[in-house]
């Protein structure tokens, strides 16, 4: 790792490719736009030179009017230090350097990494597909070009948001954003908050009722074989993917020959797919080389992380109560590998503590994979219908621009009721829910700017059941649940909160079953 904190390996398609095809495939129906990795990192230069230049003219204003008054200012001071244009200058000199330091980390993470093309119309599971690596020429230069201009919608103000779902989703500082939710110690309270819930309702469900599925009633007599798939719409970088991936076989045993689930990221931002292709190499127990491992042989205890970034630099000025805290840093991948029980709100008898445990000691066990497409054409793909027993959606459903599309799609892909009125009612005498696959949503309702409906969650209700949906479960919290990690509450009882104002969630979590 060099000074600035970003990793000095420069991976060819070799060395690359075999670290990404033991951990995780990226699966792409199309060759990505690999210039768009190029085009982020050179809008967020671009928003951070536009940025300084604001704050220089705060600096102007600051210096102007503090020789008007002054008579004043010398009044109240002894000397001329720790004014407001002071404090400036010293942001200005602070955030220049951190700034340059996060757009050299978005060009070490923004690289084009090795894809699997498939054909629409192949059986995805188990296909051997055309790996394309890239070619050592298509490392992408990020070194910031003059020539080059983009536009920036909502001027230097708006760059300094990057907390909030109001920067574009796949900018530099959402991505900043996204790492700390999603791989930071800072974002554990959100991730407990919403992944695990994700991962309980999984556990809670799988426990209830076995997938009648004919080829998944067939692979829970078969080790070889993943006994559940799971499909994570809006997979961003890959973190609850990553921890559904986890899930333990009901024996508990935890190894590639006993998996319990198939898990399928989808994510139609290549940005934020580039970013989980080098962060989720860094998350694994395995040895995979030098430069992953921390220790002789691999892992000890937490996984040491990999990279260092600065994102709250892009925060905003307005409702800032300490503006030192503005420069702390994040390390990631930070990943937990202690074991964890989950609550999983079944009662499974003496052997739960031990039958539900999830060891977080996570080796390459070949099932999850990373698609980069939109969710929407799963829909128009004949191998995707009812070939999911779960489908996970989190901070995803407010994203549609049509909502009932997301809803079609979603009730395409899972299981439909078994034929076998045997089977189902065997089901129901074991005390499960019914035997269609389920749909398990956790986010808010802040339909985005492309939104042509904008449904009250009431409405929504009404929505999924008529499109062929039964509500098992269905809640709106009460407390909030911030968006990218918590202002309040979590720096200590005698800190103050890093900001008058955040932005914070009380998201809807509901589980349905298709019908």
């Amino acid at each position: 790792m060099d000074s600035d904190g970003a990793s000095t390996n420069q991976y060819s398609p070799q060395s690359f490719n075999s670290r990404m095809t033991a951990v995780v495939p990226f699966v792409v129906l199309q060759q990505p736009d690999w210039a768009t990795l190029h085009r982020t990192v050179q809008a967020f230069r671009q928003e951070s030179q536009a940025a300084l230049q604001g704050l220089s003219r705060d600096l102007q204003v600051a210096l102007a009017t503090e020789q008007e008054y002054r008579q004043v200012l010398q009044e109240s001071t002894e000397s001329d230090s720790g004014t407001l244009a002071d404090s400036l200058q010293n942001r200005i000199d602070r955030l220049s350097i951190l700034l340059e330091h996060n757009a050299k980390l978005l060009g070490t993470l923004l690289q084009p990494f090795p894809t699997i093309r498939v054909l629409p119309s192949a059986n995805r599971e188990g296909q051997v597909g055309t790996v394309n690596s890239p070619n050592p020429n298509d490392t992408i230069d990020h070194t910031f070009s003059r020539a080059h201009t983009f536009p920036i919608p909502r001027g230097a103000a708006a760059f300094f948001e990057s907390s909030s779902p109001q920067q574009p989703y796949d900018s530099g500082a959402q991505i900043l954003a996204h790492i700390v939710r999603d791989w930071s110690d800072a974002g554990r309270p959100i991730q407990a908050s919403l992944y695990d819930w994700c991962v309980e309702q999984v556990l809670a469900y799988r426990t209830r009722t076995p997938s009648l599925h004919p080829t998944v009633r067939q692979a829970q007599h078969d080790s070889t074989r993943p006994a559940d798939r799971i499909l994570v719409p809006g997979a961003g970088l890959g973190r609850l993917a990553w921890e559904l991936a986890a899930l333990p076989t009901p024996s508990g045993n935890n190894s590639a020959e006993h998996r319990a689930v198939y898990v399928e990221a989808v994510e139609c931002s290549v940005s934020m797919a580039a970013t989980a292709a080098m962060i989720l190499p860094h998350t694994y127990r395995h040895k995979l080389d030098e430069s992953v491992t921390t220790t002789p042989g691999g892992w000890s205890g937490r996984a040491a992380a990999h990279w260092t970034a600065y994102p709250y630099v892009v925060d905003a000025f307005s409702n800032e109560v300490d503006s030192e805290r503005r420069y702390r840093a994040v390390h990631f991948p930070s990943v937990d590998q202690s074991e964890k029980a989950y609550e999983t709100g079944v009662d499974v008898g003496a052997e739960s503590s031990d039958r539900y445990r999830r060891s977080r000691h996570l080796d390459s066990r070949n099932n999850l994979s990373y698609t980069i497409a939109d969710f929407t054409t799963y829909r128009g793909l004949t191998e995707t219908s009812g070939a999911y027993r779960f489908v996970v959606t989190c901070f995803f459903l407010d994203t549609a621009t049509n909502v009932y599309d997301y809803v079609a799609t979603i009730r395409h892909v899972l299981e439909g009721p078994s034929r076998d009125r045997d089977m189902a009612l065997d089901d129901e005498r074991c005390g499960g829910d019914g035997d269609g696959g389920l749909w398990i949503n956790v986010g808010p309702l802040q339909w985005h700017r492309n939104a042509v409906l904008h449904p009250s969650a009431n409405e929504l209700r009404s929505i999924v059941e008529r499109m062929g949906f039964t509500i098992l479960y269905w809640k709106v919290d009460a407390a909030p649940v911030e968006y990218r990690d918590e202002v309040v509450g979590t720096r200590g009882p005698k800190e103050e909160p890093r900001s008058t104002h955040y932005d914070a969630y009380c998201p809807l979590r509901f589980v349905a079953r298709r019908n």
